[in-house]
C-alpha cells in the first residue's frame, strides 16, 4: 500500500474509532423535582411525586369522545395522557407545612420524600401535613411502604372531620364498591400509626384559620370534606385546591366535566364553576395537585371556560414579586395593540412609558 494512502486511513480509523468512543450514553430520567417562589412572607416548594398514565375517558365516561380528543390536540397534549401528582410545601419562618403527600406507600418508594431532601428540608423538619382529602394520591406518602412507621414523625396530620367521619368508618368502607374498599382500608393503615400517638386532629369547621395565614374551606362534592387551604402573606394568596381538577385542559374549558370517581358529581361540578370564578375574580394564584408540575399559576377567562397559564420561572426565587393589575374601566388593550399604538390609561401613554423603560435599561447596560 502507498505510505501516504496508508497514513490517511490509518489516521481516519483512529477518528471514527475516537468519534464512536466519545459517545455519551442519553440519562433518561428527571432531574430533582422541586420549584420554588416567595408569597409574601412565606417560601413556597412545589414538590412533585411523579406523574402517571390515565386514560381521559375511563375517568370521565360521560364525556365526548369527540370532544376530548379536540380539547386535548388544542392543548397540545401527546397521547399517552400523563397527569403530574403534586405536594407543596410551605415554610412560614415558624412552622414547615406540607399540602398533601402524594402517593408513596401506595406505589413504592415516595418522589415527594426524595425531592423534599433535593429542596433543603428533612421529614422530620415538618411541622404540619395538611390533607385535601383522603384519596390514596394525597395520603398515601404520610407512611413508609412496608413498615408500620411514620415518614413525618414530627407532623400533626389535619384533616377536615366530614373526610375523617366517611373514610374511617367500618359502615362505610363494607358498603362501598370494590374499587373504593381498597381506599377505604388504605385511609385506615396509613393513619393508623399517626393515631396511636395522637397526632391526628380532624378540624369540624367549613371554614376557619388553622395556623396564621392558613384558612380551610371544606366543601362536599370530589369526596365529603374536600378541602382547599388559602395560604395568605404578604397580600397575596395562593388557593392549594386538591382535585378541583385532574384535566386542567378539559375541565377549565369546561368546569361541568366531572371524573368517574366524584363522591357528588353535581355538587363537584359546582364547586368547581364557584371557585373558579373565585380565583379569576380575585387573582389568587392557584396550587393544583394535577395540574403540569409545578402545578402552580393562574387562570384566565377564555371562551369557553377559562385558561391555564403557568407560572413564571424565575431563577432567583427568592424575589417577592407583586401583582400590579389595576382595573381601568373605559381602556381596552389587546396583545396585537401593544407595541403598535399607543394605549393611553389613567393619564399615562403606555407606548411612550415602553421607550423610557428600554432606554433606561439600555443606559444601566451602557454606564
Amino acid at each position: 500500500m502507498d505510505p501516504q494512502l496508508a497514513f490517511v486511513t490509518f489516521t481516519l480509523a483512529v477518528f471514527l474509532q475516537g468519534c464512536m468512543s466519545a459517545a455519551v450514553p442519553q440519562v433518561k430520567s428527571a432531574g430533582p423535582g422541586f420549584f420554588r417562589l416567595m408569597l409574601g412572607d412565606f417560601e413556597i416548594t412545589a414538590l412533585s411525586d411523579g406523574s402517571v398514565e390515565i386514560d381521559p375517558q375511563v375517568l370521565m365516561p360521560e364525556a365526548s369522545p369527540v370532544a376530548l380528543r379536540r380539547a386535548r390536540q388544542h392543548a397540545f397534549i401527546p397521547l399517552p395522557v400523563t397527569v403530574s401528582v403534586n405536594a407543596f410545601l410551605i415554610n412560614t419562618n415558624t412552622s414547615l407545612v406540607l399540602i398533601d403527600t402524594g402517593s408513596g406507600a401506595l406505589v413504592g418508594e415516595s418522589k415527594i420524600v426524595q425531592n423534599l431532601r433535593a429542596a433543603g428540608y428533612r421529614p422530620e423538619d415538618v411541622d404540619h401535613v395538611f390533607l385535601t382529602h383522603l384519596h390514596g394520591d394525597h395520603m398515601g406518602g404520610v407512611k413508609a411502604a412496608g413498615s408500620p412507621g411514620m415518614i413525618f414523625p414530627n407532623a400533626i396530620i389535619r384533616l377536615s372531620q366530614a373526610e375523617a367521619d366517611y373514610w374511617l368508618n367500618a359502615t362505610n368502607a363494607a358498603n362501598s364498591s370494590v374499587i373504593m374498599k381498597d381506599n377505604f382500608a388504605a385511609a385506615q393503615d396509613i393513619l393508623a400509626p399517626y393515631f396511636a400517638v395522637d397526632r391526628v386532629k380532624p378540624f369540624n369547621i367549613t371554614e376557619g384559620e388553622l395556623l396564621p395565614g392558613f384558612r380551610a374551606v371544606t366543601r362536599m362534592g370530589h369526596t365529603p370534606g374536600h378541602t382547599q387551604y388559602y395560604v395568605e402573606s404578604g397580600g397575596r394568596t395562593i388557593v392549594v385546591w386538591g382535585d378541583i381538577t385532574h384535566f386542567e385542559w378539559a375541565q377549565l374549558p369546561d368546569p361541568e366535566l366531572t371524573v368517574a370517581f366524584d363522591y357528588n358529581e353535581p355538587e363537584a361540578a359546582k364547586a368547581r364553576s364557584e371557585l373558579l370564578e373565585m380565583v379569576v375574580e380575585k387573582r389568587h394564584l392557584v396550587a393544583a395537585a394535577h395540574a403540569p408540575f409545578p402545578g402552580i399559576g393562574n387562570l384566565r377567562r377564555a371562551t369557553p371556560g377559562f385558561d391555564w397559564i403557568p407560572v413564571r420561572y424565575d431563577s432567583e426565587p427568592t424575589r417577592n414579586t407583586t401583582d400590579d393589575y389595576v382595573a381601568v374601566t373605559g381602556t381596552t388593550v389587546s396583545p396585537g395593540a401593544i407595541g403598535a399604538t399607543t394605549v393611553k390609561s389613567n393619564g399615562s401613554a403606555l407606548g411612550a412609558s415602553l421607550v423610557i423603560s428600554i432606554f433606561t435599561s439600555l443606559g444601566v447596560l451602557m454606564a
